[in-house]
């Protein structure tokens, strides 16, 4: 995304001036050269000019294309059509090879001593329900959803983190799971972008073909619905494969001997 969390909160009051007047008349920006916008935000074109640069874009140009990419994804589907993307989405889930490579993701977690769960946004919500998902069935789980947050690992514990993110570009993402690598945790991923470089840093991915779609600047409105629905498979998979419940309803609880 181009105008990304960590770029916005080292802007200065000038920039930051820029940044509010893009946000809110970005289908005007996309229109503008860059003297025009210098002349409606009361800056010099090299500011302008800085202030690209500054979010990551090689120039005005590049981040007018970021901003008109943006409001495309702004547009919100038809709600049957993307009733049908789901349908067919779902469908692929059902095929052999989606299967198998699930499985492999589930053998990864299948001897982790510490699970950990980590999204950011809406996805930070989801890897909350995963590790409360995978408590269900028997795993020491965890959701964290600060990309910030420091890397909950310690070496040799058989840490096992999973990684939830859409576009598998964030920055912040991409230094968490080179933070959990360094401590010799199995980093898997899962996401809507296979040649993403967070995919690449993985031990082993899965992906997903999801409409992306993003409210400007930084509302993700993209469906969870297939994340969920892999997040769960992997679970019923490591049950039925690890037959981890059947330790479990064995289990005396204290209560019972009160």
């Amino acid at each position: 995304m181009i105008f990304d969390y960590k770029n916005i909160k080292a802007l200065n009051k000038t920039e930051a001036s820029i940044y509010n007047y893009i946000i809110h008349n970005m289908d005007k920006v996309v229109d503008m050269n860059v003297r025009e916008l210098a002349e409606k935000t009361f800056v010099s074109t090299a500011t302008i000019v800085r202030f690209t640069r500054k979010m990551g874009c090689a120039g005005f140009n590049e981040m007018k294309d970021e901003l008109r990419e943006n409001l495309e994804k702004s547009v919100l589907p038809d709600p049957d059509a993307q009733l049908d993307e789901l349908i067919r989405q779902m469908t692929e889930f059902k095929s052999d090879g989606f299967k198998k490579n699930v499985h492999k993701f589930a053998m990864y977690i299948s001897h982790a001593k510490m699970l950990i769960f980590i999204g950011e946004g809406n996805k930070g919500a989801i890897a909350k329900y995963a590790a409360r998902y995978f408590s269900n069935i028997g795993y020491f789980a965890i959701g964290v959803d600060d990309p910030f947050y420091p890397p909950v690992v310690n070496r040799g514990t058989g840490t096992v983190v999973v990684v939830l993110s859409e576009s598998g570009e964030t920055v912040s993402m991409i230094d968490q799971v080179n933070s959990y690598k360094a401590n010799d945790a199995c980093v898997l991923t899962i996401t809507n972008n296979r040649n993403s470089t967070i995919a690449e840093l993985s031990d082993w991915y899965l992906f997903y073909t999801n409409q992306e779609l993003c409210l400007p600047v930084t509302f993700d409105l993209s469906s969870s619905v297939p994340l969920v629905y892999i997040i769960e498979a992997t679970a019923r998979d490591l049950q039925k494969t690890t037959d981890r419940m059947s330790k479990l309803k064995g289990f005396d609880h204290p209560a019972g001997n009160m």
